[in-house]
């Protein structure tokens, strides 16, 4: 599990990202800005062999927006070539997500950048619709229009 931080710990250094880092839980902390989301929390848990990787939208689903932000989801999930986002229906936190399984297997920096990058392009694509839908200003169907325009 060491190996697995320490391959994490030296991709974040190369890219100058300022993270936490908690050793006993074997997690990552850090905050992203990406194209069109500020303050996207990432967060990076090694586990059992593995390496998990989730992108936080910035703002909770209130309750009464949780049934549209499903339909929502679930159509952006059919159009995202890579990634899945999804919604705890306790709390309403939504998170890309993406997992290097790698049975311990030590991931070289171009592996874990594609799995980062998947949790972030996802949630970045996605994310500004879903932040108009759970304000107010849109309904799901324009909330997905704005994110999948051609």
């Amino acid at each position: 599990m060491q190996a697995l931080a320490a391959a994490v710990a030296a991709y974040l250094k190369d890219r100058n990202l300022q993270y936490e880092y908690e050793e006993a839980r074997g997690f990552f902390q850090l905050i992203l800005r990406y194209e069109k989301l500020e303050n996207i929390e990432v967060l990076i848990q090694i586990s059992d062999g593995d390496v998990a990787f989730r992108a936080i939208l910035p703002e909770s689903v209130p309750e009464e927006k949780r049934g549209a932000a499903c339909r929502f989801l679930a159509r952006a999930n059919s159009r995202l070539a890579l990634g899945c986002l999804e919604m705890d229906l306790r709390d309403g936190e939504t998170q890309a997500r993406s997992v290097i399984c790698g049975g311990g297997r030590v991931p070289g920096p171009e592996e874990i950048d594609a799995h980062m990058q998947t949790c972030v392009r996802a949630l970045d694509r996605c994310g500004e619709g879903l932040l108009r839908l759970i304000r107010g200003e849109m309904d799901e169907r324009q909330a997905f229009a704005l994110c999948f325009a051609r």
